[in-house]
């Protein structure tokens, strides 16, 4: 009768499962707004309950409650003060003879009827309901461990006296999760790992504990003798991305060469050819949203951007699968980077159109960092004060550290430091994997056993972290750019940044020089040189940001052997106000040359 049937294995039953929903196809109005394939907007995780009374089959939300030990008296309050809800009943239409399975139907479950395992119009921030008569299910597939389902759904939208049909395609995975959960690493603030929580209640306990564990990939070496005798051993499941076929063809090897450069860091934590990359096949395609494959998905729209989400498991932070989504028109935002940051000191940029090893080698390091967040790993802001600014500039420094910044995680971009007379060659213009990313795969992926849990594990760490940042300042992290601290700052370079700008403003003015001749477009098509003008004054505005930071700055530091604030020293304010008055105060009328007016 076209309706589709579920037949569940009762051994399942009270078993964990992992609910994940993923666009799948957009129209034009959540495109304009970088709503787009790839997109996961909501993950739960559920269990199913036989009730026998009723003869249905129900499912109820496994939220994060807090732990306790079962023998604590506190155990008994924990279970009625944190219940879980229910959130779907299903009717059992078959029961085998021998109770092994049961069978419902689930048509409701996905075809916009009900909101329990997906509500994509509330999370897509429509506010709307599907509309029944304009909703299907286009198809539902079975795999090793989870089960898809595709589906068409169509909502309503109004605004006053107009109306809008939206449809979208979404695909929602019900995924087993582990029984034997990843055993969690515990966070360290010293170290930048995104993470997942829970309270955790016990009798003895004076403070109320929340405990956090870092999203990482469950790596375990193959052969586990050989790797704790120091050999660099292959995972028993590497971390595999397939590249979307949509890529165009002549950055693919370049993206490649970016996912792939995290194996560098790898090595660190004594595994090897631990991240592949494979092409995202049609047969693979054809089998729908399976969750065993991570998708570097490319997606055809205006939006300058891309990231690198990743499904977990909440329990532990194991991370399931990742997704790296990557909007077309960052190619635009990378080209004008590298023509106003690097314009100066590289000819092979001042053409309206660049070579595509320029444009290759700006998305190795874009999918390079989006990667980083994939594998579980957070900005880490300061990572460009690590280099002397004038290191910047010695070809001999850069050839040696081979980036920008200590981190790819970093937002350091160009090298707008670098002077023509300097000859900094291509290897000391691109950020790059470098010291503090290996250090961070090493302390969070290094496969352990020797600790007999968690606790154990994080007390040593903790040793074995602060005996290393103690000799390593390359290695150290602040995380996201820091309201106070003028250290850790996105989009900037060197460690002072009234110098860094200052040869940062010199080589604008050579670009301004140059973009009439750099943009030329035939016909008097003046778009090119606009859009390009508009990013030199948009470079000025974030050296003036980066400065102006300096006044009143405080640092703010969780490194051994450094107070947790300090002042910042007084001659860096002064340098900033001398700054500000010679480069903003004194109108900047290299600006505005007669060959742009």
């Amino acid at each position: 009768n076209g309706s589709f049937y579920l037949e569940f294995p009762t051994r399942l039953l009270g078993r964990e499962f992992l609910v994940t929903n993923r666009l799948q196809k957009v129209p034009l109005e959540l495109n304009e707004a970088g709503v787009n394939k790839g997109i996961n907007y909501e993950n739960q995780v559920v269990t199913f309950e036989w009730q026998r009374e009723g003869k249905k089959l129900c499912i109820r939300q496994q939220r994060l409650t807090p732990e306790v030990p079962v023998t604590d008296a506190l155990a008994s309050s924990v279970a009625d003060n944190y219940i879980n809800p229910l959130i779907a009943s299903l009717k059992i239409e078959a029961v085998a003879p021998d109770s092994s399975t049961v069978v419902v139907k689930i048509d409701e479950l996905f075809n916009g009827k009900q909101t329990g395992l997906n509500d994509v119009f509330n999370n897509i921030n429509l506010g709307t309901s599907a509309n029944a008569d304009l909703s299907r299910i286009l198809d539902i597939k079975a795999f090793e461990s989870n089960i898809t389902a595709t589906s068409e759904l169509t909502t309503i939208v109004r605004e006053g006296m107009s109306k809008v049909n939206v449809t979208v395609v979404v695909s929602s995975s019900l995924s087993l999760l582990p029984e034997t959960p990843m055993r969690g690493r515990k966070e360290s603030k010293k170290v930048g790992y995104f993470t997942t929580h829970r309270l955790s209640y016990s009798d003895r306990q004076q403070e109320l504990e929340t405990r956090r564990y870092i999203t990482r990939w469950r790596l375990e070496p193959s052969d586990e003798a050989a790797y704790l005798r120091g050999e660099l051993t292959s995972p028993k499941k590497p971390i595999t991305f397939y590249i979307d076929p949509a890529t165009p063809k002549q950055l693919r090897p370049y993206i490649r060469k970016g996912i792939l450069d995290w194996n560098t860091a790898f090595e660190q934590a004594g595994f090897k050819d631990a991240v592949r990359v494979e092409e995202y096949t049609d047969s693979m395609a054809a089998e729908g949203d399976d969750l065993k494959y991570s998708l570097f998905t490319y997606a055809a729209s205006d939006k300058s951007n891309a990231m690198g989400p990743s499904v977990i498991d909440p329990r532990t932070g194991e991370i399931i699968e990742a997704d790296i989504i990557w909007w077309h028109n960052v190619v635009s935002l990378l080209r004008e980077w590298i023509v106003v940051q690097t314009g100066a000191v590289n000819p092979a940029v001042r053409n309206p159109e660049l070579p595509d090893s320029l444009m290759g080698d700006a998305a190795r390091f874009v999918a390079c960092h989006e990667v980083g967040h994939s594998l579980g790993l957070k900005h880490n802001m300061i990572a460009s004060w690590a280099y002397p600014t004038d290191s910047l500039r010695s070809p001999e420094f850069m050839s040696r550290v081979g980036g920008t910044a200590s981190s790819i995680m970093d937002y350091a971009r160009f090298n707008y430091v670098a002077q023509p007379e300097d000859k900094i060659g291509p290897k000391g213009l691109f950020p790059r994997i470098n010291d503090y990313d290996k250090w961070a795969i090493k302390w969070g992926y290094s496969y352990r056993p020797e600790f007999k849990d968690e606790y154990e594990e994080k007390e040593a760490m903790m040793t074995e972290t602060s005996r290393f940042l103690a000799g390593h300042p390359r290695c150290w992290f602040s995380g996201e750019g820091r309201d106070e601290d003028p250290r850790s700052q996105t989009e900037d370079l060197g460690d002072d940044n009234m110098k860094a700008n200052e040869y940062g403003v010199k080589n604008l003015k050579r670009v301004i020089a140059g973009l009439p001749q750099w943009t030329h477009q035939d016909n008097d098509q003046y778009s090119d040189l606009t859009e390009v003008y508009k990013s030199v004054r948009d470079q000025l505005r974030r050296y003036t940001g980066h400065v102006i930071k300096h006044l009143g700055g405080r640092y703010l530091n969780n490194m051994p052997g450094t107070k947790p604030v300090e002042i910042a020293p007084a001659a860096m304010p002064l340098e900033a106000i001398d700054w500000v008055g010679r480069n903003i105060f004194e109108a900047p009328l290299w600006l505005y040359p007669a060959t742009l007016t």
